[in-house]
């Protein structure tokens, strides 16, 4: 008998120890289970923060080729203001150089001497009148494109500064969703 109770004690010691491997396999199953929960949890919240990101990107390219289209626009603006400024610059410089040769300041003088009766006088004095509105319209013409012009530079050089802030926003958020893929790969690696 006692041979018996000693091994009886020693299954129960043995059955008990086995029982206490038992319920910490059981308890770090659990924990385990617990880890990978939270990890699915954080890996669903790096999927949203992903795919918003992305989204976040794809938007940014828009903008950004919207904004480049506007910058053309925007210079093919600039150019025409500029060939007109050019071509509005000539014809001022040609009718300036007529009056300086066909009169300068003896102008009114010849123009009275030259008509024959009052109402030829009147006639050229109304035509010289005529003149004088169309070259101050085409000076005030020509103050208006150099204004578009400068106008335009600053507006050009505006959107070129907002095309580099969205491309910089559009490179941090590449890098964002980089290194948010990464941490999702270890989240998974370390999950396994």
């Amino acid at each position: 008998m006692t041979v018996s109770a000693s091994r009886e004690d020693d299954l129960r010691e043995e059955a008990a120890y086995t029982s206490s491997q038992l319920d910490a396999t059981y308890d770090y199953i659990n924990e385990l289970g617990a880890q990978i929960e939270s990890l699915n949890a954080e890996i669903a919240t790096l999927d949203q923060e992903l795919v918003n990101t992305m989204v976040n990107i794809e938007v940014l390219n828009t903008d950004i080729a919207n904004k480049e289209s506007e910058i053309q626009q925007t210079r093919s603006n600039l150019k025409t203001a500029k060939a007109e400024r050019d071509k509005q610059y000539e014809a001022m410089k040609l009718r300036i150089q007529y009056l300086y040769e066909n009169g300068g300041s003896n102008a009114w003088y010849n123009l009275m001497l030259d008509s024959n009766d009052i109402t030829e006088l009147l006639n050229k004095a109304e035509y010289t009148q005529k003149m004088y509105k169309y070259d101050r319209d085409a000076l005030d013409q020509y103050v208006e494109t150099i204004k578009e012009i400068k106008t335009l530079g600053v507006q050009l050089n505006g959107e070129k500064a907002e095309l580099e802030d969205m491309k910089a926003e559009q490179e941090a958020s590449q890098a964002s969703l980089e290194t948010q893929i990464s941490e999702k790969q270890s989240a998974a690696a370390n999950a396994n």
